[in-house]
């Protein structure tokens, strides 16, 4: 292969049975999380123009309005508002996508007093449990440790602490974006996050404050949860 420009690499037509391999590849190696494959094909030259997006840690930070197929474009309030699949948010090095409807109050496990000593990551300090991020795996946990009461598809979970904070952080503008797409705007209630204190408590957090907490988070009682999934 060589390379034509930046984000572009260039394979023979002979060579098109590969395209595919040649996409997962790049996706398992994790330098490109969402990859969109623009194909053209030179009569000439005979080659095929793969077009690699720029990866999501080049764009800046902000509300994005992200649309079915990949597609997202920065929210301004001028944005098409058809088509959208959820709201995604990036601060720093991290972003997580605010699906568009909530799921309502749930008890976050109906099976309590699970066993303690399992080899789970439980986060018993704040300050461990705010830099969680890896939601997917909480709920993956809860999953497997606890009667999962909620409807969610394959490619959505249930928020760690870090992300349900970011996510508190940028309310306004969130309701903003989900308001003009016809989601379900946040609401000033607890939510509970995926990430567990410990077996029988999680870490929630109170949306008409911002309060932290697992004094309350008995994962019998019943909080608000909405679902996430990559941005």
């Amino acid at each position: 292969m060589k390379k034509r420009e930046t984000n572009c690499v260039v394979v023979p037509v002979e060579t098109m049975n590969w395209v595919n391999d040649f996409i997962d590849c790049i996706k398992d190696c994790g330098k490109i999380e969402h990859l969109t494959a623009r194909l053209i094909i030179d009569k000439l030259n005979r080659e095929v123009e793969l077009y690699i997006p720029q990866e999501i840690n080049d764009l800046e930070d902000g509300i994005y309005l992200c649309y079915e197929g990949g597609k997202r474009q920065l929210y301004d309030g001028t944005n098409p508002t058809e088509h959208v699949d959820h709201v995604g948010i990036k601060v720093g090095t991290h972003k997580v996508g605010l699906k568009l409807n909530s799921l309502g109050e749930h008890r976050l496990s109906s099976k309590i007093n699970l066993n303690r000593n399992d080899s789970f990551d439980y986060k018993e300090q704040e300050l461990h449990a705010l830099d969680d991020y890896d939601g997917k795996a909480n709920t993956d946990h809860l999953k497997l440790n606890g009667e999962f009461v909620f409807d969610l598809d394959d490619d959505e979970w249930i928020p760690a602490l870090g992300e349900l904070a970011i996510i508190f952080k940028n309310k306004d503008k969130l309701n903003e974006a989900l308001a003009s797409v016809g989601g379900d705007e946040l609401v000033d209630d607890w939510y509970w996050s995926s990430t567990e204190y410990n077996a029988n408590y999680a870490w929630s957090v109170n949306f008409s404050n911002g309060l932290v907490t697992n004094t309350y988070g008995y994962k019998g009682g019943s909080y608000v949860v909405r679902p996430v999934c990559e941005f």
